[in-house]
């Protein structure tokens, strides 16, 4: 009986066994975190695609296009809805933000004309139980909210 019990203590063959399954559930946990972080990411840059897209039309003036049909290419584009594409035009004197963007500064200031596209979205992770999901405040229905915008100065 001292045998078998000195035998048992000093045995270590199932002992990585004993290991990989306290690590197991801790990498896996890793590994999905990291995988809805990327697939966040993703959509983020969809969006910023889909407004630089946008900004690119307006600032090319690309024939035929209106504001409506860029915010609805925009959107097409970022998978959103049109009510999620802003397209915002400003005029500065000085650094100051005009009321319209088309009137004029006095002949001493400066004029600089802007145009700016933000596309908002939603990121919903594949995981909702993740820790990464509750840890950085995910709305109640699971979901990140997104935005992108793209800003260029026209003149």
């Amino acid at each position: 009986m001292r045998g078998l019990l000195h035998r048992l203590r000093t045995n270590e063959r199932g002992a990585s066994v004993i290991e990989f399954a306290f690590a197991a559930p801790v990498l896996a946990m890793v590994l999905v975190n990291a995988i809805d972080l990327a697939e966040g990411l993703a959509r983020k840059f969809e969006l910023e695609q889909a407004s630089y897209r946008a900004l690119e039309k307006i600032t090319a003036g690309t024939v035929g296009a209106t504001m409506d049909s860029i915010r609805r290419e925009a959107a097409a584009v970022a998978g959103e809805d049109e009510t999620n594409v802003t397209i915002r035009s400003w005029l500065e004197c000085n650094r100051v933000e005009q009321p319209s963007i088309n009137g004029a500064c006095t002949g001493t200031e400066e004029t600089a004309r802007f145009v700016s596209v933000t596309i908002r979205g939603y990121y919903k992770p594949k995981f909702t139980a993740s820790i990464v999901s509750r840890a950085v405040g995910a709305s109640p229905n699971g979901s990140f909210p997104l935005r992108a915008t793209a800003t260029m100065r026209v003149q």
